[in-house]
C-alpha cells in the first residue's frame, strides 16, 4: 500500500474540522478506487463523511479493500505539520503507519506511528428523503452566522420556501433578525423550517476549502444534510447536523 498526496491542504481540511469532536480512533477505508472516512461526533448529533477519489492522489496503490484504524490525535498532528507545497507519502508497515513529508526543496521527514489494534465499525451515511434540495453560497451563510451571534442567539433557523432560503432568529429573543438568500432549488415542497446550533453551522462552513458552494437538504424539524464537492479534484464531504427541537 502506498498513497502519495500532493494536495495536502485539501486533504487535511476534513481532519482539521472533525479533530476536536472525534473519538480517539477513526477508520480509513481504503478501496482500490477511493479512500473513505466516516464518523459521528461524541454527542451523536453530527455525522461526517469524506470520499477522496483515486484521481485526488498523485499515486494511489491499493490492491484490495483494506481498512486501517488510526489515532486521531497522531494523524491530525501529522497533517498539521505539513505545508501546502509539501508532498505526503503514506505506507503501512504493520504495525506502523509510515509517513514521509517531502518539501519543495526535496528535504524529507519521516514519522512512524503505531497503529492501534482495536477495530471500529464506521457509521454508514444516513439516507433520508427531504422536501428541499438547494445550492447555496457559503458567504451568505457565513454572514448570517455573524449576524445571529451579534444579536446574541445560538439558534440558527433555516426556512425553505421554494424560492429563497430565509435565515431567522428565535422569535423569543429581544432582537429579531432575518436574512433572505437567493438559492438555486433542485427540489422543493411545502415550506419547511428547522433550527440548528449556530456553532455547528459555523463548523460546517469550514469545509468551504472544498467548495464555496454547498448543497443543502432541509425538512421540517429534520436534520440538515449538506455536501461540499470539488469534482475537478475528486473530493466530496457529506455531513448531517441534528436539529434543535423546541421543548414546547
Amino acid at each position: 500500500m502506498q498513497i502519495v498526496i500532493d494536495n495536502v491542504e485539501q486533504f487535511k481540511t476534513f481532519f482539521d474540522v472533525i479533530y476536536d469532536m472525534a473519538s480517539e480512533l477513526v477508520e480509513l477505508q481504503l478501496h482500490p478506487d477511493r479512500m473513505v472516512c466516516a464518523m459521528l461526533d461524541r454527542t451523536k448529533t453530527r455525522f461526517f463523511h469524506v470520499v477522496y477519489e483515486e484521481d485526488f492522489f498523485d499515486k494511489y496503490v491499493i490492491d484490495d479493500v483494506e481498512s486501517i484504524v488510526v489515532f486521531v490525535e497522531d494523524f491530525h498532528k501529522l497533517l498539521k505539520s505539513t505545508n501546502k507545497k509539501d508532498t505526503l507519502i503514506l505506507e503501512i508497515n504493520d504495525p506502523y503507519l509510515t509517513a514521509k513529508i517531502i518539501n519543495d526543496n526535496g528535504n524529507s521527514r519521516i514519522f512512524e506511528f503505531v497503529l492501534p489494534s482495536d477495530f471500529i465499525d464506521s457509521p454508514a451515511p444516513p439516507n433520508v428523503d427531504l422536501p428541499h434540495i438547494m445550492e447555496c453560497d457559503v458567504g451568505d451563510l457565513e454572514q448570517s452566522v455573524k449576524d445571529i451571534e451579534l444579536v446574541g442567539s445560538d439558534l440558527f433557523i433555516m426556512v425553505a420556501d421554494g424560492s429563497h432560503l430565509n435565515i431567522v432568529t428565535d422569535k423569543d429573543i429581544a432582537t429579531k433578525y432575518a436574512n433572505t438568500i437567493d438559492v438555486e432549488y433542485e427540489k422543493t415542497g411545502d415550506t419547511s423550517s428547522a433550527g440548528f446550533t449556530t456553532d455547528y453551522i459555523k463548523q460546517m462552513l469550514k469545509f468551504k476549502k472544498i467548495n464555496k458552494e454547498v448543497k443543502l437538504r432541509i425538512g421540517d424539524d429534520m436534520p440538515l444534510f449538506y455536501t461540499f464537492k470539488d469534482e475537478l479534484m475528486g473530493v466530496t464531504v457529506n455531513g448531517m447536523i441534528a436539529p434543535r427541537i423546541s421543548e414546547e
